[in-house]
């Protein structure tokens, strides 16, 4: 009789994760992963709600780009009309509807900023957009008194930054801080409390998961070009209609959905607007992979592919910039995202477990 070492399969988790200690590798080259097994990967917020959701726990940033921020003199700044700096204070009176505070600054399209607004008082009711770049709003709030802290990515064909005044309100700002976002870029966070996903912690972390409502969204995915490859992990989705996986930033825009129509449909959009329907499979996957590489764009479903766009893709450009969206969400759950500025190869996807 012959002994020998008999082969083992990994072990894999019923979410389609290799359990700690699988021979099975994952790759660990992403540029972002976002984790529900671990609660420190979570900054929580009332109601146990998803506010950054994100492995690195630590944020570094460039130097200050705005000049003048805390407003010494009446310079560097283009005020639209109501709004004087004087005494180390930028003053916006409501009196002439929609107005800017405007500064010209040296940033890049594709790279996430991060502006601190600090306000003495704000009266009135009037939406305070921010805009990074022409015609890109990274922010459409009412600022509050104090520190007002937002994150976005800089787009669009101008450097300006733009701070909107509105008609009826009384605003006066202390201090604009303006700084690229070195590492820790790549947070989800919500966008209002109405739209947030919910963390379920388990006494066995393996069974974490973030819980989506048919509204509920995280923007704040790091822009991708070239090839590239994300893969959701634990996911649990509803498959009887439209479910929106990726959409565009601030935007209600598709970028990677299902929908249940002509037999069913899975399709990604490109930037310019056209459609790719990469398979009409219904079946419901727990481990899906969407990948770009070179000509092909394709999907993985619990370690097999599942289609290809038929046509080239080479030169198209996918902004996923939003998890989930305010309608037609995922409307079920996730324990896991990882985001890779490259393609996996099939072998690697595989590792993730399943066929």
């Amino acid at each position: 009789m012959r002994f020998g070492i008999p082969f083992t399969r990994p072990f894999t988790s019923p979410f389609g994760a290799p359990f700690p200690g699988s021979r099975r590798q994952t790759p660990t080259d992403y540029v972002a992963k976002y984790s529900a097994f671990n609660p420190n990967d979570f900054s929580l917020v009332t109601g146990n709600s998803v506010n950054i959701w994100d492995d690195r726990s630590a944020q570094t940033f460039g130097s200050e780009l705005v000049t003048n921020g805390g407003f010494d003199t009446d310079s560097d700044w283009n005020t639209g009309t109501g709004w004087t700096i004087s005494g180390g204070v930028a003053d916006y009176d409501g009196t002439s509807g929609t107005s800017f505070l405007q500064q010209t600054v040296t940033w890049n399209n594709g790279v996430t900023y991060q502006i601190i607004i600090n306000v003495d008082y704000n009266e009135g009711t009037g939406i305070n957009t921010v805009f990074f770049g022409d015609g890109n709003a990274v922010s459409s709030v009412h600022l509050g008194i104090g520190e007002n802290i937002i994150t976005g990515v800089k787009a669009g064909s101008t450097n300006v930054l733009t701070i909107t005044g509105r008609s009826g309100e009384n605003l006066r700002i202390n201090s604009i801080s303006l700084k690229e976002v070195l590492t820790g870029a790549n947070n989800l966070t919500q966008g209002t409390s109405e739209n947030q996903p919910s963390l379920i912690q388990n006494t066995n972390p393996a069974l974490n998961k973030v819980e989506f409502d048919a509204n509920d969204f995280l923007p704040g995915l790091p822009l991708q070009a070239g090839d590239f490859t994300y893969v959701f992990k634990g996911l649990n989705y509803d498959n009887t209609g439209v479910t929106r996986f990726f959409t565009e930033s601030n935007s209600l825009a598709e970028g990677f959905y299902f929908q249940q129509n002509s037999g069913g449909q899975w399709v990604c959009k490109d930037d310019a607007g056209s459609y790719h329907v990469l398979t009409t499979s219904i079946l419901k996957y727990s481990q899906l992979v969407l990948k770009k590489e070179g000509a092909v764009l394709s999907l993985h479903g619990d370690g097999a592919l599942v289609g290809n766009f038929s046509g080239d893709v080479t030169g198209d450009t996918f902004s996923m910039l939003r998890l989930g969206n305010s309608t037609a969400s995922i409307n079920g759950s996730l324990q896991g995202l990882e985001v890779f500025d490259r393609a996996l190869s099939d072998q690697e996807i595989k590792s993730y477990g399943g066929a």
